[in-house]
């Protein structure tokens, strides 16, 4: 399940809902870009200070499509190396 704070979900109501992002115990990549038109780059700030030992890159001039174009293939080298 993930946690969609493009629809109002705003960090005072994720603990409401039952979810803790602080229990998270696996290896987290978050990458955000400040140019993303759905979710607002403070939203994502608070995730990243939120989950623990998260690898948090938040690029400005990144935007929802440029991520998605631009570091896919690193996101699946990196699971690669971690899948063993």
């Amino acid at each position: 399940m993930g946690l969609d704070f493009s629809a109002g979900m705003g960090e005072q109501n994720v603990e409401e809902l039952g979810l803790s992002v602080g229990a998270i115990r696996v290896p987290v990549l978050h990458r955000q870009g400040g140019a993303d038109r759905l979710v607002p780059l403070g939203r994502c700030v608070w995730l990243s200070e939120h989950v623990a030992g998260v690898e948090s890159r938040l690029d400005e001039a990144e935007g929802d499509l440029t991520l998605v174009e631009r570091h896919v293939p690193e996101v699946h080298r990196r699971l690669a190396e971690r899948s063993g």
